[in-house]
C-alpha cells in the first residue's frame, strides 16, 4: 500500500494508490462535534487524470492508514461514518452514528459492496483479493 500526501495545510489530502496506478483521494478535512479524527468530506477516485466523486452526502470518510488495498491491488476497503441527532420523543436529542466499510474496485472506481458491523474488521487473505473474517486462508 502506498500513501502519498501533499502538505499544504494542517491537514493535507491523502492519496491511496493501487499497484495499477489508480488511486483514491481523501479531500476536504472535516472537523466538529461528533466527528472522528482524520475525517474527510470527499472521496475521489482518480484514473489517468480523470476524477470521479464517490462521496455520499450523508457520510464522512476516515483515513489514518487503515484503508486496505487488496494484495492484487484490485480493491480498496474504505471506512465511513453516517450520523445524526435523533429526538427521543421527550425533546432530548441524542447523536447516533453507524460505521460502514466500502469496497472500491480500483480498476474502475465502482463501489462493489457497502457493509456495516462485523464485516468491517475483515482482512485480506494472504496473496488473494478475498476478504475473510478469519485468519484461516481457507475461510
Amino acid at each position: 500500500m502506498t500513501f502519498i500526501s501533499v502538505y499544504n495545510s494542517a491537514y493535507a489530502d491523502i492519496e491511496v494508490k493501487s499497484q495499477n496506478g489508480n488511486s483514491v483521494i481523501f479531500i476536504q478535512p472535516r472537523y466538529g462535534d461528533n466527528i472522528e479524527l482524520d475525517a474527510w468530506g470527499k472521496l475521489i477516485f482518480s484514473q489517468n487524470g480523470k476524477k470521479i466523486d464517490l462521496s455520499r452526502a450523508d457520510r464522512y470518510y476516515t483515513e489514518n492508514g487503515s484503508s486496505k488495498v487488496s494484495p492484487g491491488g484490485n480493491y480498496l476497503v474504505v471506512n465511513s461514518v453516517a450520523g445524526d441527532y435523533l429526538d427521543s420523543g421527550d425533546g432530548a436529542k441524542q447523536y447516533v452514528s453507524r460505521s460502514y466499510c466500502s469496497v472500491i474496485d480500483m480498476r474502475n472506481g465502482c463501489i462493489v459492496s457497502d457493509w456495516d458491523g462485523e464485516a468491517c474488521s475483515y482482512q485480506w487473505n494472504k496473496s488473494q483479493d478475498i476478504l475473510s473474517g478469519s485468519d484461516d486462508n481457507d475461510a
